[in-house]
This record gives C-alpha cells, sequence and structure tokens, in this order.
C-alpha cells in the first residue's frame, strides 16, 4: 500500500535464495543485484538512479516527451529507497528492466544462481543490513555513482563460493564476460521488445488507466452527495 512503512521480511532461516545478478548495456550502463527468498524481493542499486527516471526526464524535456514513463508509482519509488536498497514491491524485477528499458537503456542479461543453508542467509543478510544501518554496517550498501560494477563484485566476493576472488572491473560486459567464465547461468535477456517488457508496461498502464477512473468516480459522486456549498 502506497505510504505503508517497509521493514525487514521475517523469512525462515537458511530458506534459499534466487540472486539475480542485473547486467544492463548502454551509456553508460549499469550492474545491480536482486535477491528472491519466497515472497520477498529485494533490489541493490548501488549508485543507480532507479525511481528518479521520470524526473529526470522532465528537467531535461516537456512532460509530453516523458509520457512513456506514466503509470509507475515514482512517488512510491522515491521514498522507499533506503542506501540503495528497495523492498518489496518496489523491488519487482520486471518493473525494474521495464524503466530501464524505457529509459533507453538497449539490453540487459539476467544471470541466476540458486543459493541455500548460510550461504543464503548471508546474501540476504548482507544487503538488508546495509539498507538498515547504513555506513555503520559490515557491508555498505550505498555506493557512488560509477562503482556500481566494483560494488556487486565486491558483494559477490565477500559471498565467497562460486564468486571467490571476484575481479573489480569498471564495465557490466566485463562483469558479464566473468559470470560466463564461472559458468552462472545467463537465465534471461531483455529489451524494450521482448514480449515479458511489453506486457508488464502494458498492464502497469491499464492499472493506472483504471486508478484514475474510479478516482474521478469518486470524487463525481462525493460531489454529488455533498451538493453546493
Amino acid at each position: 500500500m502506497l505510504g505503508s512503512v517497509v521493514t525487514a521480511p521475517v523469512i525462515a532461516e537458511h530458506a534459499s535464495v534466487q540472486l539475480n545478478i542485473v547486467v544492463v548495456y548502454g551509456i553508460p550502463g549499469h550492474s545491480a543485484v536482486h535477491l528472491q527468498r519466497g515472497s520477498q524481493q529485494l533490489y541493490w542499486d548501488p549508485g543507480g538512479f532507479y525511481g528518479t527516471e521520470y524526473d529526470n526526464c522532465v528537467e531535461f524535456n516537456s512532460a509530453g516527451a516523458c509520457r512513456r514513463f506514466r503509470g509507475f508509482p515514482w512517488e512510491h519509488l522515491k521514498t522507499s529507497r533506503r542506501n540503495d536498497v528497495f523492498l518489496g514491491d518496489n523491488a519487482d524485477l520486471l518493473q525494474i528492466l521495464s524503466i530501464y528499458h524505457l529509459d533507453g537503456d538497449p539490453g540487459s542479461e539476467i544471470y541466476t544462481i540458486t543459493l541455500n543453508g548460510a550461504l543464503a542467509e548471508r546474501a540476504w543478510q548482507l544487503l538488508d543490513e546495509g539498507r538498515r544501518h547504513g555506513h555503520k554496517a559490515a557491508f555498505r550498501t550505498d555506493r557512488q555513482p560509477m562503482f556500481c560494477v566494483k560494488a556487486v563484485a565486491a558483494y559477490l566476493d565477500a559471498l565467497g563460493g562460486d564468486f571467490k576472488d571476484m575481479p573489480r572491473p569498471w564495465f557490466p560486459r566485463l562483469l558479464a564476460a566473468e559470470l560466463q567464465k564461472r559458468d552462472i547461468a545467463l537465465t534471461a535477456s531483455y529489451s524494450i521488445n521482448s514480449a515479458a517488457i511489453e506486457q508488464y508496461i502494458d498492464n502497469t498502464r491499464q492499472a493506472a488507466n483504471l486508478s484514475a477512473m474510479f478516482s474521478s468516480i469518486r470524487t463525481d459522486l462525493a460531489s454529488h452527495l455533498t451538493g453546493p456549498p
């Protein structure tokens, strides 16, 4: 619900975690981490601008030129970011990728590995503690722009296992190459023309149109019931 307080999810100890490493191509490109644990989602956007795309668009263009962003919960996204981490609906991966591609990023890839036991718990804990504790956390999640790839690599290295001794490249394509070298599965590739992205954008706009229509109806009914002042 919009305006509600987002709290850390209560999750069974040692539940498996699906770790999705997000690689976005473009200029300059971007890298991030998405975690799914049961029905809970977490998105770490180190040094990124997820949630501000509409504001950035209207700062340099007319509002009409930014209509492609209509329907997304921009105010909620901006207020829910905490030390570069999002939880819940704002961490929905298809929403994130839809916004990236509406903003002009030409392609994205998702590399996925399932973590279990203590490693799964650590993967979630590092980012959630960074979200809650900021600079006091053992692993800081608030990062500077342009350092996203290095930040993601540092996080993976902190997990160890398949990611032990991860190099710290500057560019998303080099991170993708390293993941492929380590046999981390490329599970999905997207662009603005991908069926899943097109469907998500259409559904979001339709839902926003319905919400606006019902809001208008409620306003008309309230005016009718109260009558003129």
